[in-house]
């Protein structure tokens, strides 16, 4: 064998009816891995009222149209043309990717213990018309 990975991360994704419970979803330890974000299943009828939690990146949709990221906060009448599609965690992940027994060329074995923190956030970009980047 060229090399062994030992235990490595495993980013996973939940699912949840009630978009109020997204937020402690996310932050408890799963069994499976580390959750990065809740799909929000498409309920059996409207929301008449809905809250929208902080904590999250939260993704809209209207008529199957992305409309962009929502705002936290209480939305009334939040009917099934409008969904949530995706809320995603705002925490620093740490993703391990850990790998052992690596021959080099000179036939030596090392580890190699590979982690890297990343966060899901807006990102910088420029407006077209050469003006200053925006979060």
């Amino acid at each position: 064998m060229q090399g062994a990975l030992r235990e490595k991360t495993h980013l996973i994704q939940l699912y949840t009816s009630d978009p109020e419970e997204a937020p402690a979803m996310v932050s408890t330890t799963h069994p499976q891995g580390v959750p990065l974000m809740v799909l929000v299943d498409d309920p059996c009828c409207c929301f008449c009222k809905v809250n929208i939690p902080t904590g999250m990146h939260i993704l809209e949709q209207s008529c199957g149209e992305d409309m962009g990221i929502m705002a936290p906060g209480f939305r009334c009448c939040y009917c099934n043309y409008k969904k949530i599609a995706v809320m995603v965690t705002k925490n620093t992940i740490r993703f391990k990717c850990p790998v052992t027994n690596v021959p080099t060329k000179d036939n030596v074995r090392v580890s190699v213990d590979v982690g890297i923190n990343f966060h899901i956030g807006r990102g910088k970009s420029t407006d077209p018309d050469g003006g200053k980047a925006t979060d």
